[in-house]
């Protein structure tokens, strides 16, 4: 089959990929546009997001640089304290047995009295938070990452992100919204830039067409035309990967990427409307 592929839980990009017969897709991507049927090559753990919750895991459970300084000093400090906690409990029962502070004093037990302070110093002095708190900080750390859609892979690419050097981003969804928005009207032929109630118009009729569609640059427009109910279109047809035609208060509409325009539907721009459409098209703008 033909169909329109939103692979933005992937690669992050907004825009559909038109996949045809032999292409590949990835598990867990939508398909908005037209039907495809899909031959299973990997499936359980050989699965796209089986091997991103396999990075997510595997970060989780890996350790920091910090964490080697934090286990050495806790491999001295623990023994440490247990061989303090161990003296002060022989010291409390020493004293308890030898009736220093007379019968009145407590009504416990030596050896229990004893064993208070003997808890009372482990629990104080062991460096508990010292060895927990890296590999905690790891685990949170990658777990809310990925919910946000960041792939930390280990706890030293964690630590070393507090002193970067340089920084590279990935635009799409990264430095901008992640979504395609109309941010200019240009008249290519046959109009004027102040004639706004006739690109007002142009523009209705423009998302009325594009209504029915579910593609990304389709739901922009609908969404930058915002006054009043839009019309129905008849005849919709929807090409995956070039455009929409359809038949709008009797004008027949063809909607999409410049080849459809000329080469499906036969229409000529001419040479300066192409260049400028090239222009546009190399400042990124659809």
């Amino acid at each position: 089959g033909n169909g329109d592929v939103d692979e933005a839980m992937v690669t992050g990009e907004p825009m559909p990929v038109n996949k045809r017969p032999g292409d590949e897709v990835v598990g867990g991507t939508i398909v908005i546009e037209g039907a495809i049927d899909v031959e299973v090559d990997h499936c359980g753990d050989e699965t796209m997001l089986s091997q991103i919750l396999t990075i997510v895991l595997e970060a989780q459970n890996s350790k920091a640089p910090i964490q080697k300084y934090a286990d050495m000093i806790s491999s001295v400090f623990v023994p440490t304290i247990v061989i303090i906690a161990i003296l002060v409990f022989v010291i409390w029962l020493s004293l308890g047995l030898a009736n220093v502070w007379g019968s009145d004093f407590t009504d416990k037990s030596d050896g229990v009295f004893a064993s208070e302070f003997f808890i009372a110093t482990v629990i104080i002095a062991c460096p508990c938070a010292m060895g927990l708190a890296t590999p905690t900080a790891v685990m949170v750390g990658t777990g809310l990452g990925a919910k946000a859609g960041i792939l930390i892979k280990s706890g030293e690419a964690l630590e070393g992100a507090a002193k970067p050097k340089a920084v590279l981003f990935d635009k799409t969804g990264t430095l901008t919204l992640g979504k395609p928005s109309v941010t200019e009207f240009v008249w290519l032929k046959g109009g004027s830039d102040d004639d706004a109630s006739l690109e007002e118009k142009v523009v209705k009729t423009v998302a009325a067409a594009e209504a029915s569609s579910d593609h990304p640059i389709a739901k922009a427009i609908v969404a930058h035309c915002s006054s009043g109910p839009l019309s129905v279109p008849e005849d919709f047809v929807n090409i995956p990967g070039k455009g929409v035609t359809c038949t709008l208060e009797g004008s027949r509409l063809a909607i999409g990427k410049p080849k459809f325009i000329m080469e499906d539907e036969g229409v000529t721009l001419g040479a300066a409307v192409e260049e400028q459409v090239a222009g546009l098209q190399s400042e990124g703008k659809t």
